[in-house]
C-alpha cells in the first residue's frame, strides 16, 4: 500500500508550501485591516475637528464682518481649543482622547451655536453633524447616549428657556424640521456603527479561529503542518548553530477495517485519538509531534540522538502493532510504518526537503 499523501498527484512538500502561503497571505492581510481598524479613531478625528475648525473659523469671520466682536472672539476660542485638542491627540496617540474629546467639542459647539443663534439663525443645523460624530467614534452604546444627552439637553433649554435662552430666535416649523431630520440621520447611524461593530467583532472571531486553525491540527489536535515546519527550521538552525543532537521520526500509518467489519466505515476520529493517547504516553515533554495530513505524522526530538530516536520508534511500534487489544477495537488493524533521521548542521540548508527524503526512505525501506 502507497503511503497516504496530502494531496492526490502533489508531494506533501509542496502542499505544506501552498497551505503555508495561503495562511500567511491571510494573517498579512488580516494585519492590514486590523491597523486600518486602529486608525479610524485618528482619521475620523483629525476630519470632524479639521471642519469644525474650517467652520468656527469661518463663522468668526463673519461675525467680525457683523462687528460682532464678542461672537467672533468665543468662536476663535473654540477654534484654538479644538486646535490644541487635536495636537494632543496625535502628539500622545491616545485612541480613547481622540474619541471623547472630539465628541465633546462638537456637543459644546451644538449647544454654543443653538444658544446664540449662529449665523442667521442657523444654529441648530450643526446638530445634524453631531449624530455621525458620536456614533462612529464612541461606537454605537456610549455614542447613543451622547446623541440622546444632547438631544434632551437642548430640549429643556428650549422648552424652559434655561440660561436666558431666547427661543424667540427659531420658529416652531424650523425646529420641527431640523428635529425630524435630526432623529432620522440618528437612526442611520446608529444602524451603520451597529453594523459596523458586529463586522469587526466578526472579523476578530474568524481571525482567532483562523490562528487557531494555523498552528493546530483540527482532526488529531496536535501541531499542524504548518506549525511543524516552523518548528522545525528553529530546529535547524539550533542545530546548525549550537551543533547540539536532534533527530525526527515520520510515521505513515496503514488504517483498514478487519474482515469480520470490512464493510464498516472507519471511525476515523476515534482511531486518530487513540494515535494521540499512545503519542502522549511514550514521547517526552520536549517532543512535538504534529499530523502532516490524511495518516502521515511527524515528531521533532530535540536533544536525541538516532539511537535514542530508534528506542522511542521502536516503542512506538511495539505499541502500535497492539492497537487491537490496547483499545479493545476489534473493527480495524494499523499498521505504523516508522523512519528516523538525525538532524545535521549541514541539514539547515535542505530546510523542509529533509521530509521529501524522509518519505523516500519510508516508501522503500520502512523500519
Amino acid at each position: 500500500m502507497k503511503i497516504s499523501k496530502l494531496m492526490p498527484g502533489l508531494p506533501t512538500t509542496e502542499k505544506i508550501r501552498d497551505s503555508r502561503t495561503h495562511e500567511e497571505k491571510t494573517q498579512k492581510q488580516f494585519h492590514t485591516e486590523k491597523i486600518q481598524f486602529d486608525d479610524v479613531n485618528f482619521i475620523l478625528c483629525g476630519i470632524f475637528c479639521a471642519i469644525a475648525i474650517v467652520t468656527l473659523l469661518i463663522f468668526s469671520i463673519a461675525a467680525l464682518a457683523r462687528q460682532d466682536i464678542s461672537f467672533a472672539f468665543t468662536l476663535f476660542g473654540f477654534a484654538l481649543a479644538t486646535t490644541a485638542g487635536i495636537g494632543a491627540i496625535w502628539f500622545t496617540g491616545e485612541d480613547w482622547l481622540a474619541k471623547h474629546f472630539t465628541t465633546l467639542m462638537m456637543a459644546v459647539l451644538c449647544i454654543y451655536l443653538f444658544y446664540t443663534g449662529g449665523s442667521g439663525g442657523t444654529g441648530p443645523i450643526i446638530f445634524l453633524i453631531f449624530p455621525p460624530v458620536a456614533l462612529f467614534l464612541q461606537g454605537n452604546f456610549l455614542g447613543a447616549y451622547s446623541v440622546l444627552s444632547l438631544l434632551i439637553l437642548s430640549s429643556f433649554i428650549y422648552a424652559f428657556n434655561l440660561f436666558g435662552f431666547d427661543n424667540s430666535l427659531y420658529t416652531n416649523t424650523f425646529i420641527n424640521h431640523v428635529l425630524l431630520v435630526f432623529i432620522t440621520i440618528s437612526l442611520l447611524s446608529y444602524a451603520f456603527s451597529y453594523f459596523k461593530d458586529k463586522a469587526e467583532k466578526d472579523l476578530l472571531k474568524n481571525q482567532e479561529i483562523l490562528e487557531k486553525n494555523s498552528i493546530i491540527d483540527q482532526l488529531s489536535g496536535l501541531a499542524s503542518n504548518v506549525l511543524l515546519e516552523k518548528l522545525l527550521s528553529v530546529e535547524l538552525n539550533r542545530v546548525s548553530r549550537y551543533f547540539r543532537p536532534s533527530s525526527l521520526i515520520l510515521i505513515s500509518f496503514q488504517i483498514k477495517n478487519t474482515e469480520h467489519y470490512k464493510f464498516v466505515g472507519i471511525n476515523k476520529k476515534y482511531v486518530t485519538k487513540n494515535i494521540v493517547k499512545i503519542f502522549k504516553k511514550v514521547l517526552r515533554f520536549s517532543d512535538t509531534a504534529g499530523r502532516l495530513g490524511d495518516d502521515m505524522y511527524l515528531i521533532i526530538l530535540p536533544e536525541t540522538k538516532i539511537d535514542e530516536a530508534k528506542i522511542i520508534s521502536k516503542k512506538l511500534k511495539s505499541i502500535f502493532n497492539n492497537y487491537q487489544k490496547l483499545f479493545d477495537d476489534q473493527t480495524v488493524e494499523i499498521e505504523a510504518r516508522i523512519t528516523c533521521k538525525e538532524i545535521f548542521p549541514a541539514d539547515a540548508k535542505v530546510g523542509w526537503d529533509i521530509i521529501n527524503t524522509m518519505e523516500t526512505k519510508l516508501a522503500s525501506n520502512p523500519s
